[in-house]
Order: C-alpha cells, then structure tokens, then sequence
C-alpha cells in the first residue's frame, strides 16, 4: 500500500521513501555515483551528513539512507528536506527503515 505524500510529492510505501528526478540527457556519459549514509534515531547528525551530500559537484549523485529506529515522521522529514536543498546533480534518493522493533 503507498500513500502520496502532499508536502514532497514522494511515494511512500510502508518503511521506504523513494524519489527519482528527471535528469538532462547530457548526465548519462557520467557514471551514477551512490552514496549511502546509516542513521541511528539523530536527525540533525543525518540532515549534516545529507547536506553534505547535496553539496557535493559530481554530475551524477543517488542518495540511500538506511535508517534504524526513526519514525516515520523523521523519516517524512528527511524526505522534505533533501527535495528542498536538493542540486540538480542528485537524480535518485531512497529512505529505508530498518528494525521497527
């Protein structure tokens, strides 16, 4: 089951946050470089790390964050924030939640 998400336009379908953007054609001679991020319930640590990511000059960027014991409000959060700071350079990002235990 997914629900649109109003606030990001991002499909969420249970413990996972995907987002692909379009991209201009002249990108798809650079490899697609992923970076992946681990967070553990620290939300100003994780949106650090992700502003360095969105900072980043590379053409070509996919962001995976695995995330541990965040709710699914952080989880929204985290979403609104890497598509409001987001460069044209990050195609893809995908939040996953892991242990809901």
């Amino acid at each position: 089951m997914s629900k649109k998400n109003n606030n990001c336009s991002c499909d969420v379908q249970f413990d996972i946050i995907e987002k692909e953007f379009d991209t201009p054609s002249d990108k798809e001679k650079n490899e697609l470089f992923s970076i992946i991020i681990s967070s553990y319930k620290n939300l100003s640590t994780l949106t650090q790390s992700i502003s360095s990511v969105l900072e980043q000059k590379y053409p070509r960027i996919e962001l995976i964050v695995g995330d541990d014991g965040s709710d699914n409000f952080q989880m929204e959060s985290i979403s609104e924030y890497i598509v409001s700071n987001r460069k044209e350079n990050l195609e893809r990002f995908v939040i996953r939640k892991f242990n809901e235990n």
